[in-house]
């Protein structure tokens, strides 16, 4: 992003975004057709389902770009809505806790829903959503903790998760300022 005219050019950022969901998505219909023994088998609803989430992503990031005004605002974006996406995608493919029976694997796939829902309501203000990223670390930490007795291999997991939201925090945080 560089600065032209006092306002941020972001020709270049949301050329490699969409190019890089896009690239996603053919990923594993390459796959599909180079190498059919290596397990992949998406369906049409699997990349859909794909194109659906990884547009969302890509507007909720692009709005995050357009709205800043230094670097601190949409590398916070991109790692609070990253660190959401994965957060969801990992606990629906695997589970989080366990094999993804056990309830508390439901309040993990909740916290990033939460916060997206409160950043919209809080009108994407960066001081605002340093508190969300901060509380969305705090309830991760809280839920990984709890999950942690029913499997322990968890507890590195739930301190990089808890380390991204609280990079987004502190990166919406300094924005903030």
């Amino acid at each position: 992003m560089t600065m032209a005219n006092g306002e941020m050019n972001i020709r270049w950022v949301r050329w490699a975004g969409w190019s890089g969901a896009a690239g996603l998505i053919a990923a594993p219909l390459v796959a599909m057709k180079v190498a059919p023994q290596s397990g992949v088998d998406w369906s049409a609803g699997d990349f859909l389902f794909a194109a659906a989430l990884l547009g969302v992503i890509g507007l909720m990031l692009e709005l995050a770009v357009r709205r800043a005004h230094d670097w601190a605002y949409p590398f916070g974006a991109l790692i609070g809505i990253g660190t959401g996406a994965l957060m969801i995608l990992s606990n629906l493919a695997v589970g989080y806790i366990g094999d993804g029976s056990a309830p508390i694997n439901l309040v993990l796939l909740a916290i990033p829903v939460v916060a997206l829902v409160a950043s919209i309501c809080v009108g994407g203000k960066a001081g605002r959503l340093a508190v969300i990223m901060a509380l969305a670390a705090l309830a991760h930490a809280i839920a990984g903790a709890i999950g942690y007795r029913q499997d322990t291999r968890t507890g590195l997991i739930t301190l990089v998760f808890v380390a991204l939201w609280s990079s987004a925090a502190a990166l919406f945080r300094k924005s903030g300022r």
